[in-house]
């Protein structure tokens, strides 16, 4: 136990390591008189409002100071176009979404008459998109800056002090760091002020948070066959006090209205916005009509071909889940499936683009051994009371208990590599205490037989971790089910505190998915203010 004396000493290094302090400042520059002179002032102790002391804003850290930009891709003004894809403010809601800085000039106090200029920089791919713009606000109006402006151009002969708006027009990427830096220079390219921002994260959000709205398709074509489900769904949506969107498609990948889309959420300080990310299909429609008012869009990967057939379903976003907060992961876990026998995983882009987030920390989930090789199929969260939650696996075992039937060669290989996801002990790389820094108490395993097919194994009924939590009803299919498994399910559900409601997904089912693959939704964000918590700190983790 001797080497734990160290980690106070680890983790203040790693802190360090996540801290942007620009060390080529020329101290000269540093005086009192230059400060009153030059300023940037920015929001950098993240509470809404903009910094008396301009020195702040030259450092930037998650778990301490340093402003935030907000990718600005809802549609405020209803023109069905991404808000920062054009050069305007669109109004007062959009003017919302934007960060702001003050930049302060005092020509009298300069030196000499050499001119200065103010500088919006950042490394970005040259051949792509602007990733930041900003903006002169001035008596409620805005006009779009150069990358470079003389400051003397923005200052009148009166004014010490203007107000510029920033927005994004990209999250962080392998092609942007997220940093956008703001400089005070003079024709030395000597740096006279520095103020450092970064865009804010995508961030994924948990099925144990409230719903709001629930997705699911119906063929028009008439070839899938959902009505029962459709049916039997409204009753249950209006006890939720969710809204049911039914969306008519004729594509069939379509139908599979979990894999279309991913939606997330952004914020600063004053402004937040659920983002649609939408999956590398080809095919999926349905997430840009979402697009509006504080509904974001976007897309950050291009369709590809799997190299092999049984792979051909990785890179839809059934295969993209998160856990919920946990004092070791605050903003819960990404995870996603891979398949160890042929190295291919979720689409390379998307993963790149969930890693360079940074806070969720995707972890890749072996799920190799399924047919379709979703993480969907074998981890899932449901709320347990207010502040609580529980992981679901599956678990051959549980199934055999119930039915009596002794499981197979084949099942009994699956329930080893289960085995490995639920071990207390001797804990694997793949143990879910491990990856989503759960306690012993919160796993629940429920049952499930899977049978052998082409490309892996499929469950032999609905499969109960392919649920969806809708406020306190958990929704679970009910195709082929034995009735000592199904009494069994509700007791379980019951004990997370949930009312359990069976739906007929035999369309579902039948093409090899449930009730989770053929839905989607949009979830309440969680509490305001993700930069609050950080495992350093040690705080309670946002609502679940």
């Amino acid at each position: 136990m001797r080497h734990l004396a160290y980690l106070p000493l680890f983790i203040a290094l790693l802190l360090l390591g996540c801290t942007r302090n620009p060390s080529n400042i020329d101290g000269q520059f540093d005086s009192q008189a230059q400060w009153q002179t030059y300023g940037i002032a920015t929001d950098s102790n993240r509470n809404g409002v903009l910094d008396d002391h301009p020195e702040d804003s030259r450092v930037w850290s998650w778990s301490g100071q340093g402003a935030f930009i907000l990718p600005n891709l809802d549609d405020d003004n209803h023109d069905g176009e991404i808000d920062c894809h054009d050069t305007e403010v669109n109004g007062s809601q959009d003017a919302k979404d934007l960060a702001f800085i003050r930049v302060q000039f005092d020509p009298e106090k300069q030196n000499d008459d050499a001119p200065v200029r103010l500088n919006l920089n950042f490394n970005s791919d040259a051949n792509s998109r602007s990733p930041v713009q900003w903006f002169l606000h001035s008596e409620g109006k805005y006009e779009k800056l150069p990358q470079s402006v003389p400051l003397e151009q923005i200052f009148s002969s009166k004014r010490k002090s203007v107000e510029i708006a920033l927005e994004a027009c990209a999250f962080a990427s392998k092609s942007w760091d997220g940093f956008a830096e703001v400089t005070i220079e003079n024709t030395s390219n000597q740096t006279l002020r520095r103020a450092l921002l970064r865009v804010s994260p995508y961030l994924m959000i948990p099925n144990t948070r409230p719903m709001e709205k629930f997705f699911v398709s119906k063929d028009s074509t008439g070839r899938y066959g959902n009505q029962r489900m459709l049916f039997e769904l409204p009753l249950s949506m209006l006890l939720n006090l969710v809204k049911l969107h039914i969306y008519n498609t004729d594509v069939w990948q379509e139908m599979w209205m979990q894999d279309t889309m991913e939606i997330g959420y952004s914020e600063i300080p004053g402004s937040r916005m659920h983002v649609v990310l939408n999956a590398p299909r080809g095919s999926d429609r349905f997430g840009k009509t979402l697009l509006g008012p504080d509904v974001g869009f976007l897309e950050v990967a291009a369709p590809r071909n799997s190299s092999s057939e049984g792979d051909s379903w990785l890179d839809w976003f059934g295969n993209l889940e998160v856990s919920p907060p946990t004092s070791k992961y605050p903003w819960g876990r990404i995870y996603y499936g891979y398949n160890s026998n042929t190295g291919n995983t979720l689409h390379p882009d998307v993963v790149s683009f969930l890693e360079a987030q940074e806070l969720q920390k995707p972890i890749a989930i072996d799920t190799g051994w399924l047919f379709i090789k979703h993480v969907d199929e074998i981890i899932t969260f449901w709320p347990r009371g207010r502040n609580d939650f529980i992981a679901v696996v599956p678990s051959i075992q549980d199934a055999s208990a119930l039915t009596g039937e002794t499981p197979d060669s084949f099942n009994a290989s699956i329930q080893e590599r289960l085995n490995e996801l639920t071990a207390e002990t001797n804990i694997s790389r793949q143990s879910i205490f491990e990856v989503f820094g759960l306690n012993k108490n919160q796993v629940m395993t429920v049952p499930l037989f899977y049978d052998e097919a082409e490309h892996g194994a499929i469950g032999r009924w609905s499969n109960p971790v392919n649920s969806v939590v809708v406020n306190r009803t958990l929704l679970f299919g009910t195709t082929r089910i034995p009735n000592t498994v199904s009494d069994s399910l509700r007791e379980h559900i019951k004990s997370s505190r949930l009312t359990p409601l069976g739906v007929d997904d035999g369309a579902y089912q039948n093409r090899l998915g449930n009730v989770h693959c053929g839905s989607n939704s949009i979830r309440s964000m969680p509490n305001a203010g993700f930069w609050n918590f950080t495992e350093s700190q040690g705080v309670q983790p946002p609502g679940f």
